[in-house]
């Protein structure tokens, strides 16, 4: 239960991670400006791993989308509005993985406890999952159609990379 639980407050905090890097990816800069600078706590956590291991994708990625300095710039924007958002997101999620690492190494053991920590951090999850899809919905809007299934085919690769995280951690 435990080993669930934190690998899937990790992945989240990790998908939310790879939002507040692509703020950084935007400003050039994807390892200084990220997630990974901001806690470097996570560098050598598996969490920590994923993210170093995507982050190079995302540089690809920016090569092949060629944005142009128009697109470059609404995308840094749209990225950036949502600055405050993300830090809050993550701020939480870390939070509540906290709890969770707590309530599964009390001793006492309390299986109650657990589940409640875990419960509580459906919220954050839920408002990491809601901020995502918000945030990608306003950066399609500059792309053209061939950069949008860029960048679909990079989500659908990630998704696959974590999910082989998550299979092998299970």
């Amino acid at each position: 239960m435990k080993k669930r639980a934190w690998w899937t407050a990790g992945l989240t905090l990790g998908f939310a991670g790879l939002l507040a890097a692509g703020a950084a990816w935007a400003q050039h800069d994807p390892v200084a400006g990220g997630l990974l600078q901001a806690w470097p706590e996570l560098r050598n956590r598996p969490v920590g791993r994923f993210l170093r291991a995507e982050l190079p994708k995302l540089k690809q990625l920016r090569e092949e989308l060629k944005l142009a300095d128009e697109q470059r710039k609404a995308v840094h924007e749209r990225l950036g509005a949502h600055r405050d958002e993300f830090r809050a997101v993550v701020d939480k999620l870390r939070a509540g993985h906290q709890k969770v690492v707590a309530a599964s190494q009390a001793e006492p053991f309390d299986e109650q406890a657990v589940r409640a920590a875990v419960s509580e951090l459906s919220a954050p999850l839920g408002d990491a999952a809601v901020l995502r899809a918000k945030v990608m919905r306003e950066v399609k809007t500059v792309l053209t159609p061939e950069q949008v299934q860029k960048l679909e085919a990079f989500r659908k690769d990630a998704g696959s990379a974590a999910g082989k995280a998550l299979e092998g951690a299970l």
